[in-house]
């Protein structure tokens, strides 16, 4: 219990020391940083108190104005450029339907109308002419190449 002044001396004087150390020079008052260091050091609690009222720089007032980066839906130009996005991305969007509705309308009046014959009947020779999945017509039998799979020749 007796060393508690000594350690509350100490530590306000390394937090002095370190504030006085890292502080910008020409914001320093009354007398440059090496002579504040001295007097810290020297005059431990009249050095403390000296410091604190007369050489710290002062803090920056309540009525300077700080700038501070607005957040995106406070910043004006953000929202006049979200905005502006918006119009244009919707206006493209319009444009896009327009050019395949005119697309659609361009194929149906090109493509003939097909009506279902139905009184025609079915050429079943057309039919059997196109080649099946393997590539063999149908029409013409197994493709020629080997054996009959049916009389084995």
């Amino acid at each position: 219990m007796r060393y508690l002044p000594f350690a509350v001396l100490a530590i306000a004087m390394i937090y002095t020391l370190v504030d006085c150390v890292r502080s910008d020079g020409g914001h320093v008052r009354a007398m440059p940083k090496a002579a504040w260091f001295l007097v810290i050091l020297i005059l431990p609690v009249v050095g403390i108190v000296l410091w604190f009222l007369f050489g710290r720089p002062q803090t920056v007032t309540a009525s300077a104005p700080i700038s501070r980066p607005l957040a995106p839906d406070d910043d004006p130009r953000f929202l006049s450029d979200l905005a502006e996005r918006r119009r244009r991305e919707r206006a493209a969007q319009q444009a896009a339907e327009r050019a395949a509705q005119q697309r659609a309308a361009q194929q149906s009046a090109a493509e003939p109308t097909q009506t279902p014959d139905a009184d025609r009947p079915v050429d079943d020779t057309v039919r059997d002419q196109h080649p099946d999945r393997n590539g063999r017509n149908p029409a013409q039998g197994s493709a020629g190449t080997g054996p009959d799979e049916i009389t084995g020749s």
